[in-house]
């Protein structure tokens, strides 16, 4: 049992460390300049050498590698602590996850602005396909073998085929029309909600 845990452990760390590797990578490969992602014609080549030098992209990507598209080798003998990649790491596990060159503001705080919505969005549906799923895992154990059981797995595979985009654009068309649910927007416009309750059941 031990070794399992551990064994699972190590996995989901080795997959969390490639994901922030590919990440960081996949940024770098991207043609362009990010700091002449900042669309303002006012800026001169001095205050975009200021924009590089401030989100640290002055810096060479990793030792031997000045910068990736296009490649461009450099001095294998850098300090590796003065690399892009060791400040992403760093500001990583700090929680810091950059600045956005178009709001100038924390990447972190602009997440956080939209996790209750996104929460929203995410959290009923993942509570009720987990409660659809048990319960259609149940009745094909009950009825193993049988036209039910894989009726279940039929339907099952159908629903986790179809493309979310299309089958979401369905149910929108077909609440909206056939229950009379809003189409869109959160809250009914002109609401008075007396606790939070009432505004998240509406």
């Amino acid at each position: 049992m031990n070794r399992f845990v551990l064994n699972k452990i190590g996995w989901s760390f080795l997959t969390v460390v490639f994901v922030v590797v590919l990440n960081f990578f996949l940024f770098r490969i991207l043609p362009g300049d990010p700091a002449r992602m900042v669309r303002d014609p006012r800026l001169t080549q001095e205050a975009i050498e200021a924009i590089r030098v401030r989100f640290g992209l002055d810096r060479p990507v990793i030792n031997c590698v000045e910068q990736v598209s296009p490649l461009k080798l450099g001095s294998c003998f850098i300090n590796p602590l003065d690399t892009q990649f060791f400040r992403y790491v760093t500001n990583l596990l700090q929680g810091d996850l950059g600045t956005s060159f178009h709001t100038q503001r924390p990447v972190a705080d602009v997440l956080a602005e939209n996790l209750v919505n996104t929460l929203l969005l995410i959290g009923p549906g993942t509570i009720l396909s987990i409660i659809l799923g048990v319960f259609l895992g149940l009745i094909a154990a009950w009825r193993s073998r049988t036209a039910v059981d894989y009726f279940a797995l039929l339907g099952s595979l159908l629903a986790w085929a179809l493309p979310t985009f299309w089958f979401g654009i369905i149910l929108l068309f077909w609440g909206s029309s056939q229950l009379g649910l809003p189409i869109g927007g959160k809250m009914t416009v002109g609401g008075n909600f007396s606790s939070v309750w009432e505004e998240w059941l509406d």
